[in-house]
């Protein structure tokens, strides 16, 4: 999953390496991009770890307050950004 993700560009290497997980609980995994490019890379990580998972059996909870995004746009272009993604979209990566 890692190097789908960093083939994606939407993570950088990690320092440590990452091999097998016995069990799952929660997932931070931060994702970096420009105000305009952040929700679609959001979306394309969503994607990689729902592909990754099902291999595995394993589900994503997408039960309101289970699974949660905390995005944080800065620069040129938040103001619109974060318009979009809360106005236009109602705060919903999908």
């Amino acid at each position: 999953m890692l190097q789908l993700l960093q083939d994606a560009s939407l993570v950088i290497p990690a320092l440590l390496p990452i091999d097998e997980a016995e069990y799952m609980d929660d997932v931070a995994q931060p994702v970096l991009g420009t105000p305009e490019e952040i929700v679609a890379k959001m979306r394309r990580c969503v994607v990689i770890y729902q592909e990754v998972f099902s291999k595995y059996r394993l589900t994503i909870n997408f039960s309101k307050g289970k699974t949660e995004a905390l995005v944080i746009f800065a620069g040129k272009g938040s103001d619109k950004a974060r318009k979009q993604l809360l106005v236009e979209e109602n705060g919903l990566i999908q």
